[in-house]
């Protein structure tokens, strides 16, 4: 366990209400809308730790004291500062034993107690050491504001594109790396004997040059591969090839797109002309057995017809069997009649018919020809799109990653140029001179195991990220900073993935003093760990949700508190309750808590 985790923040001033937020030693996810408050806990648990950097404004406020409660596994100590009045002392109140109740300056100053002793006091250090501030060895007493660089990644320092734990300012980098020489491995390497001190110069040299040898010998065989290929691009703007080639290949693409819209077309038409044809048949069908039914209506009205026609002209005239006068026989003219009439407009029916018939022939000839029409044409489509288009868009493709591939490939090979360059500097930079006064280089006692213990940490964190998109991590020795496939950090995305690699490198440091470490601090916070990644990309999304799921899976590490904007970021939809984490949310608005300052919007 840690020598203690922050287990409350607070803000109070005059009629205001107190406002405070309870914190695990675990996972605290603080988010919410900018200017919420969020920065603001941070910000106090930095004043509390000696910052001079004022967390917010009593004036504007009204809040005008603060506090944070320190828990041990001997009890609480709570640490009390004003914004306004003994502004560089804190009142401190204890359960330890070892620590005495009063006012503590924020600085040391002579044989004073400070509020620096109070903090290494609860981390295990029953004196304070000192440690190398510079390269002639001259020395600092060790402090925990020191450290907290390296602990407490602000709004500043996620986004930089240096190492978190290598300032810009290069007098404060000897005094930093002291620091974690001292917290890690428990000793001050500045007063090691000047014969030990050549020797590991010596063995590292001999390390560097080995090191040098074997990427010098993997840069031949890249080159050997890499010459075969400059011949084929010899005198080629491989970049403007691109352009043209991803145009030409967009062209096609655009082609292959109104193709298939034609070629859609065209099955609707040929859709169409089916169905006609089948309606055609069908009434063909029908207008073939109307035809039959005509003409055997036709037939039956004819016999109907000649039969009252024979039987009128072939009847004699008889005589009256009374009067024996002569009588003339009655004819059903009405039938005759009836039939000749129905018999006609039966022939008008038939002859309507097969004008009809004609027509549909004709219209269903056309929709054949046309449907024919249409299935060549459409199998001319299908062709270009086989024979034509399509092998140029693979061919295109083709072209595309062949140039992409050797410009990567032309790419490493200039990295592996510098990484050269830059390790024969090294060797050439380090004295080897047994007998000269040893300057006092911090990075050179950072022993291999600690480099491969930071780059197993860095590369084990990215792959339960989701960040895939690299085959070789290392925590390099030059730059302080991890590096991918020997890039920078800042070089292998832009800025935009800064704040993610940063804080990487965070949580590998944390690892790292939870597992190897003397003395442990045990805490970490990351305002906005995401800051940057785009929204809009599935990798990115992927990697959001791996990153919260990392830090869910490893609360035994020590005490975290993310600080994480959610105007853009929306914390991952994961069981954040059942993992025991500790979620707070500031809406800035009257539903739910507005802000960290109960009594302050602004």
């Amino acid at each position: 366990m840690p020598g203690f985790y922050i287990k409350k923040v607070m803000a109070t001033g005059l009629n205001k209400r107190d406002s405070f937020v309870d914190l695990i030693s675990g996972l605290n996810i603080i988010h919410g809308l900018s200017d919420s408050g969020k920065t603001i806990v941070a910000e106090i648990i930095n004043y509390a730790f000696g910052s001079e950097k004022l967390p917010f404004s009593p004036d504007v406020t009204g809040y005008t004291d603060i506090q944070v409660i320190l828990q041990s596994n001997k009890g609480e100590t709570k640490l009390c500062r004003s914004l306004v009045k003994n502004k560089n002392q804190i009142l401190v109140s204890s359960d330890e034993i070892g620590i005495k109740d009063g006012w503590y300056p924020i600085n040391y100053r002579n044989s004073e107690v400070s509020i620096n002793d109070i903090i290494l006091y609860l981390l295990g250090f029953n004196s304070i050491p000192e440690v190398a501030k510079n390269k002639y060895s001259d020395k600092i007493r060790l402090t925990w504001r020191t450290l907290l660089q390296t602990l407490y990644l602000d709004k500043d320092a996620i986004v930089a594109s240096g190492s978190i734990a290598k300032p810009e300012n290069t007098s404060a980098q000897t005094p930093l790396l002291s620091t974690l020489l001292y917290f890690i491995y428990g000793k001050d390497f500045s007063n090691q004997d000047p014969k030990e001190a050549a020797e590991s110069r010596k063995e590292k040299i001999r390390f560097v040059e080995e090191f040098t040898n074997t990427r010098i010998v993997e840069i031949k065989k890249r080159s050997e591969i890499l010459s075969k290929r400059l011949i084929e691009f010899d005198g080629k703007d491989l970049e403007t090839q691109i352009k043209e080639v991803s145009s030409a290949l967009e062209g096609t693409e655009k082609d292959i797109k109104q193709i298939i819209t034609k070629r859609n077309e065209i099955t609707s038409s040929i859709i169409a002309c089916n169905e006609k044809i089948s309606e055609g048949s069908v009434l063909q069908s029908r207008y073939s057995m109307l035809r039959e039914q005509y003409q055997a209506d036709i037939q039956r009205l004819n016999l109907i017809v000649e039969g009252e026609r024979s039987l009128f002209e072939g009847q004699e005239p008889s005589k009256c069997p009374f009067c024996d006068s002569q009588v003339t026989p009655k004819v059903k003219m009405p039938i005759l009649e009836a039939s000749k009439a129905e018999l006609s407009r039966t022939l008008q029916l038939l002859n309507e018919l097969v004008t009809t018939e004609q027509k549909m022939s004709l219209d269903l000839q056309y929709q054949a020809d046309n449907k024919n029409k249409l299935e060549t044409e459409k199998k001319e489509l299908d062709l270009t799109l086989k024979k034509k288009l399509e092998p140029r868009v693979a061919q295109l493709e083709k072209t595309i990653k062949e140039y992409g591939e050797y410009l990567q490939l032309k790419g490493e090979l200039d990295a592996m140029g510098k990484v050269e360059e830059e390790l024969k500097k090294a060797i050439k930079d380090i004295p080897i001179k047994t007998g000269d006064a040893p300057v006092y280089h911090p990075k050179e006692f950072f022993t291999e195991e600690f480099f491969n213990q930071m780059a197993s940490n860095i590369s084990s964190i990215l792959r339960e990220c989701h960040y895939t998109d690299f085959q070789d991590a290392v925590f390099d020795e030059p730059s302080f900073d991890l590096k991918l496939d020997n890039c920078d950090k800042f070089n292998i995305h832009g800025q935009g993935f800064c704040a993610f690699f940063n804080s990487v490198v965070g949580l590998s440091f944390q690892k790292l003093f939870k597992e190897t470490a003397k003395y442990k601090p045990g805490l970490l916070i990351i305002d906005n760990p995401l800051l940057g990644l785009s929204v809009d990309s599935t990798n990115d999304e992927n990697v959001k949700n791996g990153f919260y799921k990392y830090l869910i899976n490893h609360q035994n590490y020590g005490q975290t508190i993310i600080l994480q904007n959610s105007e853009k970021y929306e914390l991952p939809k994961l069981d954040y309750k059942g993992h025991g984490v500790n979620v707070i949310f500031f809406s800035k608005s009257d539903e739910g808590r507005y802000g960290f300052l109960l009594d302050f919007r602004k």
